[in-house]
């Protein structure tokens, strides 16, 4: 498998979590849905697991839900292990004030994050930048227009009020992915108000969205780089970047043990 380079890119990956393993074993778009069987695979999976991260899949009452989260973390450390030069079960995790993970030991100049909607990941893997994504399923969002209204800065719920009402649910999850990739990327959790920024107009998909308004610090908005995320039909995906001078790398498979 080629080198990753992680100098000047962000590499993204966009995966589905429910896959059967062939040969190799490999996770991509066409692979072959596997929510049933496959109990080896699961198991080798879950062996690659912190044990805290075990428990937390214990705790899960659907096996749809734990087995998701096995292969999201599972394909994670296979990723982070691969560029970091180290075996997927030997990374371990540390946690910031507000529970963003972070590599402690080999792979600590790296910074990643990961989403995921359904049956589908998002992954951002930056060297000493930090990086946030989200993915959502378009029909996550019930009452968008109330949704909006509590959420939303006034000029972002005007541009999606003004829409026709076929087009206003993904107008609102193109705003909402990039708040939410733009707050993973800081570590902000909860605690900060989504209508404390604004992240471009959302009725205008073929814009580049950008953080256009950010209060507390007068330096903020230059920090930041915005992006949509190419996504499977259905999904809506964005990332933050912090920084300038990078490339996006996206890609749609992989092929590392797992």
């Amino acid at each position: 498998m080629p080198e990753i380079a992680v100098d000047t890119r962000v590499n993204v990956w966009c995966l589905p979590l429910l896959w059967r393993l062939e040969g190799a074993g490999s996770a991509s778009p066409s692979g072959a849905v596997a929510r049933e069987g496959d109990d080896a695979a699961l198991a080798r999976m879950t062996a690659m697991l912190s044990p805290e991260e075990r428990a937390v899949a214990a705790g899960f009452d659907s096996p749809d839900r734990r087995r998701s989260y096995v292969v999201a973390h599972a394909l994670l450390r296979s990723i982070l292990g691969r560029i970091a030069g180290v075996a997927p079960n030997e990374l371990v995790f540390r946690y910031g004030q507000r529970g963003k993970p972070e590599l402690a030991g080999p792979g600590q100049n790296l910074q990643f994050n990961m989403s995921h909607s359904r049956d589908v990941m998002l992954v951002a893997v930056a060297h000493g930048r930090r990086v946030g994504v989200d993915i959502e399923h378009t029909d996550e969002p019930g009452d968008v227009r109330r949704i909006a209204a509590r959420f939303l800065s006034p000029r972002e719920r005007d541009a999606i009020e003004r829409l026709p009402a076929d087009r206003q649910r993904d107008a609102f999850l193109r705003c909402w992915t990039r708040k939410e990739a733009y707050m993973k990327a800081r570590g902000d959790g909860i605690s900060r108000p989504l209508d404390d920024f604004e992240v471009g107009d959302p009725a205008d998909a073929g814009r580049q969205p950008r953080l256009f308004k950010a209060s507390g610090d007068p330096n903020e908005v230059e920090r930041w780089e915005l992006a949509d995320v190419s996504a499977p039909r259905g999904f809506m995906a964005a990332i933050a970047v912090e920084g300038h001078g990078f490339e996006v790398v996206q890609h749609n498979e992989w092929t590392g043990d797992v």
